[in-house]
């Protein structure tokens, strides 16, 4: 049976990433004869620029590795970390799902339990690696408060202690010989839970995490120190030191599975394929779903101005990030 002949692009990308070798590629391929045209039927979009704007007349999908809320107004589809409800129009998926360079972490955090016994066997206390100091100032409070009690051996670019200012090159080869891994996102905001537990998990380490404040609807909650839970750092602390210290309760971490469901990621990987086809097994006219009027034409000027404006001003922390995203010099 010859497959349906299906043209895309990709726009707005970060540097690295190859499309080629992407998940959404490989799921397209899997169903369609795929094409790469200057004109697209589909354009697979990011965050890290505006060329999208160059393709009024391709059907927009939108995928967001960072804390964004997607914009309906400019693009038709999206998949985000928000939990919304949107129609056929969004889906959550998390980069630590969609982005495949985190394939081969995915394994060894959902069987981190099978390896509970060497890993309680481990001496040092704690490490962190980090490369991006522009975040939230309580990831700073919560390692200094850890510190206080231990000193935790920050490998990344961001307070490295180590000896190593470029950072470790394997997080998780660094990360696998300690009992607790520092695993903060940039920023907290409910849903937005990124690769950091995972690796921690994936090392074999009992997670200390702050970020997501609904991390638990995923992750077990049982199996690592959820920050969020706490009324304080200093209450949080009393029960690393207590896991540290009872060789029964960390078992008791060790042991517990990393996941809530042990099919989340089937289930995910499965419902990403699905929101795909379902696009693109429409007709092109009929897959539109962004409002066409004068004043959603306004919105998208006003949008790309707009970041064009914060671009310019490089001195700002705005235009400082803007830049650092890009992989820009201000």
């Amino acid at each position: 049976m010859n497959k349906k002949g299906v043209s895309i692009n990709f726009a707005d990308w970060w540097a690295a990433y190859d499309p080629e070798k992407g998940r959404i590629r490989q799921i397209l391929d899997r169903h369609y004869d795929v094409t790469v045209s200057d004109t697209p039927d589909f354009l697979f979009c990011s965050c890290f620029s505006d060329t999208f704007s160059k393709y009024p007349d391709a059907v927009r999908i939108y995928y967001t590795g960072e804390n964004l809320i997607p914009d309906f107004n400019v693009y038709d589809y999206c998949i985000g970390y928000d939990r919304i409800d949107f129609g056929d129009r969004y889906l959550r998926m998390p980069d630590y799902l969609m982005d495949t360079c985190y394939e081969e972490t995915l394994g060894p955090m959902r069987t981190k339990h099978d390896r509970a016994e060497s890993a309680a066997q481990r001496v040092p206390f704690c490490g962190w690696v980090c490369s991006n100091g522009n975040a939230a100032e309580m990831r700073d409070r919560i390692f200094d408060t850890l510190c206080s009690y231990q000193p935790v051996v920050s490998g990344g670019r961001y307070r490295n202690n180590i000896g190593k200012p470029e950072g470790v090159e394997d997080k998780i080869e660094f990360l696998s010989g300690f009992k607790f891994a520092l695993a903060t996102e940039n920023i907290s905001y409910p849903g937005y839970t990124t690769e950091k537990i995972v690796d921690a998990f994936a090392a074999g380490c009992i997670p200390v995490y702050w970020g997501d404040p609904e991390v638990g609807k995923i992750f077990n909650t049982e199996a690592f120190v959820n920050l969020m839970d706490y009324a304080s750092l200093d209450d949080a602390l009393e029960e690393i030191r207590k896991i540290d210290t009872d060789e029964a309760l960390r078992m008791k971490y060790l042991k517990a599975p990393a996941l809530r469901e042990t099919d989340h990621i089937e289930r995910s990987f499965d419902a990403l394929e699905a929101f795909l086809v379902h696009i693109c097994d429409q007709p092109k006219e009929k897959a539109f779903r962004r409002p066409f009027s004068v004043w959603s034409s306004a919105h998208e000027k006003r949008l790309i101005e707009g970041r064009k404006a914060i671009a310019w001003n490089s001195h700002s922390r705005a235009g400082k990030i803007w830049h650092t995203i890009r992989g820009e010099k201000p």
